[in-house]
C-alpha cells in the first residue's frame, strides 16, 4: 500500500507522456522519459530527445537530468540532513512505530496504521531520523493546514525519540526540517500542542522561540 503521492501506475503513465513514440518502417520509436516526484510533492518531467533514441543508459540518465534541471529552483533545492527520511511506504510507517508508541502509549499497532491510512491521503507526513545502523531513532509527524486563526501554517503532531536516542540532538534536527519546509511551503507559523506535565519538553520548545499563546481544550464524547 502506497500513503502518500502519485501510484507507481500514475508516474510511469506521467513519464509515458512525454516519450513521443513514432514508427519507421516497421519499427517503434520514441523518446526516453522520467517523471521524478519532489519531496515537497511536485512532479517534474524529463525527456532525452535524442533522434530514433533507444533505452540504454546514456539516454536514461540524459532524462533523468531533465528531470533534475527542472526541479533546480530555491523552493526544491532542500536536501534532508544525512540520516533523516520521509517515512512514505507501509513498510517504513510500520518500522516507526516501536517509536511512536513511546509518545501514545495506548496505541496498538492495527489502529496506528488504520489511522495514518486515513491522515496521509489529507496531508500527514512523517518524517524520521535513522541512527547509522539503520534503526528508526526519532519521529515527527505534521502537517501543513490553513485556518483562521493561523492562516497558512504547519502543525506539528507528533515528536518522539527512542528511549535509547534521546539527548543526541534528533527532535532539534526534525524541528529544523520542519520549519524550514514549512517557509518554503508559505507558512506564517509552525504550532503545536504539548501537555503541561511534559516539562522538559516544554522547555525544548520554549528555547526554540516557541510561546503558550493560550489553551488547547478538548471535550470527551465517549
Amino acid at each position: 500500500m502506497r500513503l502518500s503521492g502519485p501510484t507507481d501506475e500514475e508516474l510511469i503513465n506521467n513519464a509515458a507522456s512525454v516519450i513521443n513514440p513514432k514508427m519507421v518502417g516497421d519499427r517503434l520509436f520514441g523518446d526516453v522519459g522520467c517523471a521524478l516526484l519532489s519531496r515537497s510533492g511536485n512532479l517534474y518531467l524529463g525527456v532525452c530527445i535524442d533522434t530514433a533514441s533507444g533505452t540504454g543508459p546514456s539516454s536514461c540518465l540524459c532524462c533523468m537530468k531533465g528531470a533534475r534541471f527542472a526541479r533546480a529552483i530555491p523552493s526544491e533545492r532542500s536536501v534532508m540532513p544525512s540520516g533523516m527520511v520521509e517515512l512514505r511506504s507501509e513498510e517504513e510507517v510500520r518500522e516507526a512505530f516501536s517509536v511512536v508508541r513511546q509518545l501514545h502509549g495506548a496505541l496498538d499497532e492495527r489502529k496506528y496504521m488504520d489511522l495514518l491510512s486515513r491522515m496521509v491521503p489529507n496531508g500527514y507526513r512523517m518524517f524520521a531520523v535513522r541512527e547509522p545502523s539503520g534503526e528508526v531513532a526519532a519521529v515527527l509527524g505534521m502537517q501543513v493546514l490553513i485556518n483562521l486563526y493561523y492562516e497558512r501554517h504547519a502543525y506539528v503532531y507528533d515528536l518522539v525519540a527512542s528511549e535509547t536516542s534521546r539527548s543526541k540532538g534528533y527532535g532539534g534536527l526534525l524541528m529544523d526540517h520542519v520549519e524550514a519546509l514549512a517557509r518554503r511551503e508559505g507558512c506564517s507559523y509552525v504550532a503545536l500542542a504539548c501537555g503541561r506535565e511534559r516539562e522538559e519538553a516544554l522547555r525544548f520548545y520554549e528555547e526554540r522561540g516557541y510561546e503558550r499563546p493560550g489553551y488547547s481544550m478538548r471535550k470527551s464524547l465517549r
